[in-house]
């Protein structure tokens, strides 16, 4: 049997303080129906949760939002080798507390939703779009429903909507900093963040800096989770080569075609592309989008390349 499975067997870990477990019962409640489940107490700097990680297939730190996810943990594992078990920090915060516990109860038994919708996101530049087309190749023979929608033939006023509906896992690859993605005419975190939006499943931000913080600016992965508008999301802490990201993105597409269905299943092994990168929430929420979000998402108008091009307004 393969360590995946093997993990796929095992439980959640949840660490936090007495206070922040129990403003989490509705998350634990929501992954109780579903997994086996541990609690463990600890406070701020303690470590003593780690020995309990061999019974666990992934792990939950709540943790302080004042706290950086780059400081709350070292990687995006806890432990070595088919030890290695993969951790989210997630924000004591009642908007991603009820977010990810939303989108876990969407993995439900007997819910009719399934994985999907997948949006793959790309900036402009030559290297990016060819790292974007290799992972459409490969996202295009799921059965999930997915999108190809890179900068240029997408109007960000369709975009930005269609994300607010709450797809079960968005991509995206290219430039990046701290304060957001430079695609689209440059998209910030904030923009994620609108008024009645359902929670993604998760966000993968394949960009230099998407968990980082530059003075008070928190980068966009942390940003979403804290908001609630992602019930996960994994991004870089600083600067990545192009390589990695890369090595990344063809391993997530082929995790998710091969039945991956959360960030903790698609990066189950702690690659050596991922030391620069950090879980934000809960590392097994399911990539199962909201009522309505297919229909969001098919509803972008996105010429295919060659096709004649609508305006774009950026702004």
């Amino acid at each position: 049997m393969s360590s995946t499975h093997r993990r796929r067997a095992r439980g959640l870990l949840v660490i936090g303080s007495a206070g922040s477990l129990r403003r989490a019962e509705e998350l634990l409640a929501a992954h109780a129906a579903l997994r086996p489940l541990r609690t463990a107490v600890a406070q701020r700097g303690g470590t003593a949760w780690r020995r309990l990680m061999d019974d666990a297939a992934a792990a939950i730190l709540l943790a302080d939002p004042a706290m950086p996810v780059s400081e709350a943990v070292e990687g995006t594992h806890v432990g070595d080798g088919d030890r290695a078990v993969p951790v989210g920090v997630l924000p004591d915060d009642p908007r991603a507390i009820a977010a990810a516990a939303a989108v876990q109860r969407r993995a439900t038994p007997g819910s009719r939703l399934s994985t999907g919708p997948i949006a793959l996101l790309s900036s402009r530049e030559d290297h990016v779009r060819e790292r974007a087309a290799r992972l459409a190749a490969v996202l295009a023979r799921g059965d999930a429903p997915f999108r190809d929608l890179p900068t240029g033939r997408v109007d960000r006023a369709e975009l930005l909507p269609a994300l607010a509906a709450g797809p079960g896992l968005v991509v995206y690859t290219g430039e990046g900093d701290a304060r957001g993605w430079r695609g689209f005419g440059r998209i910030q975190s904030w923009e994620l963040d609108r008024p009645g939006g359902a929670p993604m499943g998760a966000l993968v931000s394949l960009s230099c800096s998407g968990s980082a913080r530059l003075g008070s600016i928190r980068g966009l992965c942390e940003v979403v989770v804290e908001h609630g508008v992602a019930a996960s999301a994994i991004g870089a802490i600083s600067e990545v080569r192009r390589e990695d990201d890369d090595t990344l993105g063809l391993t997530l597409a082929e995790r998710v075609l091969a039945g991956a269905g959360s960030i903790a299943e698609a990066f189950a092994a702690p690659l050596p592309q991922l030391e620069r990168f950090r879980i934000s929430g809960d590392p097994l929420a399911p990539f199962i989008g909201a009522c309505g979000s297919r229909a969001a998402l098919l509803g972008i108008d996105a010429p295919a390349a060659g096709d004649p091009l609508a305006p774009v307004l950026w702004r």
